[in-house]
């Protein structure tokens, strides 16, 4: 045809221009290719012309894969520069296909990127690579000396019904500086740029309605650590579980068995093999409609050790612990004269005994008013938590109710909790190692769809200090939704102290405005803010985004950043360099 018009957008001809076309002096559909061929295209936006191409040529809308350059993207950071990402997508068969991503910086080394995709009848495999010489200039902090990532995933399932799942996963990881991926903002399906630990493993997981079983060899790499304690070997770890039928009429006994070989910090080593049988019984209710349940736990132990702490090193030791606890629930009902609200209202403890010793446990457990109740409340494989114990707690609940008694709203919830040890022990984590422990709650606020605040807290055995408080609300006003959330770590619970907000405002239909913010408290700075509008239709969106970042990490340096994008949907997205 001749001078045409061609877009994916809906518009009234007689009074509207489409949000995007491509107007040419020529237009022609070569169906036999799938493709559309324009000649002396201009590229509009609301009929402003912004890029002309002599020739241009794009796939028709029945084509779902095609090789070809996808849409290139202006890049600039405070590290490299600025420069031009030219991906181009190659399309290898039905099954399988590539994405090369050359990254060119007009200061630095260039950098190409790979990312190799196929799928097989029962597995996956995808590839993902770069590599680049490195700075042109290196400095203290600017090493040296050309840098590579290469990571791969292959996952293979050989059972996948609904009564049986078995697969095998192999995950090959490795980067060659810790800063690499971030510094050159590398991400891909496998992978995000602020990745810390890096996985080599093979792993096999076998599942059916009754039993499991999960095997792993891997080694890990923790990026941020800079010597070789970096390192840890799971050589290997396998674990099996099962459900016990033999006294479906009393309760149900699950067994579940360990093996694990790991070697840590560069001289640590632990052979583990740990059975482990729990029981819980039927809940019973008696007259006074008060719910009854016993629990208890079986665990033998037997362990190899070398220079790990917390163990008898040197020697082969064999040990067996236990632990038996009643659970006791009240759960009352109030239910209001116009019968949409109800009450609950359940008080409950957990009376806990274990006769054996424990080895010393250096690490800190968070408590919850959940957690509180469980018979393994320092979640560690080979240790059982000594000694006589209750955990008291209430649960109160006001919920909205329709004409079936069906909850339609949780209107507001409390959980309060507290564990009673018989006496202190030190070889128990923090804060199970106090007579008192912390007085732990969870409290969730929701009244109707446009408010809805919840909040965590641990208040020490004095009731004087907050070990630990975490507050989120969200509001929907209109317009608006803005989101709060706070989080503060003492003692034993860490050092944290952050403020985030988050404010989301609907102009109108088509147009959004975001702000975000994250303050470290303790620091008394600001890590991140972000500002960003967009317009969005169903075929076009634009959109502007500032960016101050404080991060600094050995050769990545905080950095200031505007960037403008905009999508031509379905055809391409186009991005504008980061303005410093």
């Amino acid at each position: 045809m001749g001078k045409g018009i061609f877009t994916y957008c809906k518009f009234d001809n007689d009074k509207d221009c489409p949000a995007w076309s491509i107007q040419a002096n020529k237009i022609e559909h070569n169906k036999s290719k799938k493709t559309i061929i324009y000649d002396k295209a201009v590229l509009k936006i609301y009929d402003f012309p912004i890029f002309y191409f002599p020739k241009f040529f794009h796939p028709d809308p029945s084509v779902k894969r095609q090789s070809g350059f996808l849409a290139p993207t202006l890049i600039d950071s405070s590290n490299l520069g600025t420069g031009v990402v030219t991906p181009y997508f190659i399309n290898l068969g039905i099954n399988k296909d590539i994405t090369l991503t050359p990254k060119l910086y007009y200061d630095e080394h260039p950098l190409l990127q790979a990312e190799f995709r196929q799928a097989f009848k029962d597995s996956f495999l995808i590839v993902d690579t770069s590599y680049t010489e490195g700075y042109k200039n290196s400095t203290s902090l600017k090493e040296a000396g050309s840098k590579n990532h290469f990571f791969s995933k292959l996952n293979y399932d050989f059972i996948d019904t609904d009564t049986k799942k078995s697969n095998f996963i192999l995950n090959i990881q490795k980067v060659s500086h810790s800063t690499f991926l971030k510094v050159y903002d590398l991400s891909s399906a496998l992978f995000e740029k602020e990745i810390d630990t890096v996985e080599n493993s093979l792993s096999f997981n076998y599942e059916d309605d009754d039993s499991s079983l999960d095997f792993m060899m891997a080694r890990f790499e923790k990026l941020s650590v800079l010597d070789n304690s970096r390192f840890e070997y799971l050589s290997p770890s396998m674990t099996f579980s099962r459900d016990l039928d033999y006294f479906e009429e009393y309760g149900n006994v699950n067994f579940t068995s360990n093996f694990k070989l790991r070697n840590y910090e560069v001289d640590k080593h632990t052979q583990l093999f740990v059975n482990d049988f729990s029981f819980n019984s039927l809940k019973w209710v008696n007259q006074l409609g008060f719910n009854s349940q016993l629990k208890s736990t079986v665990k033998n132990v037997n362990y190899s050790t070398k220079n790990a702490l917390g163990f008898n090193n040197d020697k082969t030791r064999s040990e067996l612990h236990g632990a038996i606890g009643y659970l006791g629930e009240i759960p009352m009902l109030k239910r209001t004269q116009n019968k949409k609200l109800i009450e609950y209202l359940t008080p409950k403890f957990l009376l806990r005994y274990s006769p054996n010793e424990m080895r010393d446990l250096k690490n800190n457990v968070r408590l919850t008013p959940s957690n509180i109740f469980n018979m393994d409340r320092i979640n560690e494989l080979d240790i059982v938590e000594s000694g006589l114990s209750a955990s008291i707690g209430l649960t109160y609940e006001k919920n909205t109710v329709n004409e079936n008694n069906k909850t339609t709203n949780k209107d507001f919830s409390v959980s309060l909790g507290q564990i009673i040890n018989e006496k202190e022990d030190k070889d128990r984590p923090t804060p199970l190692d106090q007579r008192f422990s912390d007085l732990v709650g969870e409290i969730l606020w929701d009244p109707s769809s446009k408010i809805k605040l919840k909040y965590n807290f641990n208040l020490d055995q004095n009731y004087e200090t907050f070990n630990y408080n975490e507050i989120s609300s969200n509001f929907l006003y209109g317009p608006t939704t803005f989101n709060i959330s706070f989080l503060e770590e003492r003692e034993n619970m860490g050092q944290q102290r952050y403020f985030k907000t988050d404010l989301d405002y609907s102009i109108n239909d088509y147009n959004k405005l975001n702000i975000s913010t994250k303050r470290n408290l303790l620091k008394d700075s600001a890590e991140f803010y972000n500002l960003s509008y967009q317009y969005a239709i169903d075929c076009f969106k634009a959109g502007v985004v500032f960016r101050r970042e404080f991060y600094n990490d050995r050769d990545i340096e905080p950095e200031d950043s505007l960037m403008f994008n905009f999508s031509i949907i379905p055809l391409t997205d186009v991005n504008s360099p980061k303005f410093e």
